[in-house]
């Protein structure tokens, strides 16, 4: 079995292997690694953000409709401050915002993050992030990470032990 969502750190790690089990995925916290194809603006804003700057929404619904939690950007706020509207309605819907380094455009309330080599206001797509964005505060390589996690999850058991 594979734990996912709200896992990014080690502690997390920890809580999810005794819960059984024998994985973690760390979408989000991976996105912010140097090797990651996010674009680097998505990038920064999860390292600059907090867990107030996230919504759960289903604002950027073309291409998924469920449920999602995003970091409140410009397209969240001009749809949220209109009431939340349904597609055909949304305020700017239709607008291009980036452009794909394949030359196709990216619509507003699209469900695709915005990769490396997209061009426009990037920081408009979808910035995925969940409420475990603000223990993310760097951009390391991804073993780095990996390691780094483990040391934290090993280190748990121990920690609990000391405050005995």
């Amino acid at each position: 079995m594979v734990a996912a969502g709200g896992i990014v750190n080690g502690q997390g790690f920890y809580k999810a292997l005794l819960a059984g089990a024998s994985a973690a995925a760390f979408f989000f916290h991976v996105m912010a690694t140097a090797e990651s194809n996010a674009h680097m603006d998505y990038k920064r804003a999860i390292v600059a953000a907090h867990a107030k700057d996230t919504a759960l929404t289903n604002c950027f619904q073309d291409g998924w409709p469920a449920m999602h939690r995003a970091l409140r950007n410009r397209t969240f706020v001009m749809w949220d401050a209109a009431g939340c509207p349904s597609p055909g309605r949304r305020p700017g819907e239709g607008d291009v915002i980036a452009t794909r380094t394949d030359g196709s455009k990216v619509l507003r309330y699209g469900s695709r993050h915005p990769t490396g080599g997209d061009e426009g206001a990037v920081t408009e797509c979808p910035l995925y992030a969940g409420l475990g964005v603000e223990f993310i505060k760097d951009l390391p390589a991804a073993n780095e990470l990996v390691e780094r996690l483990w040391r934290e999850c090993q280190a748990v058991p121990a920690r609990a032990h000391s405050a005995r």
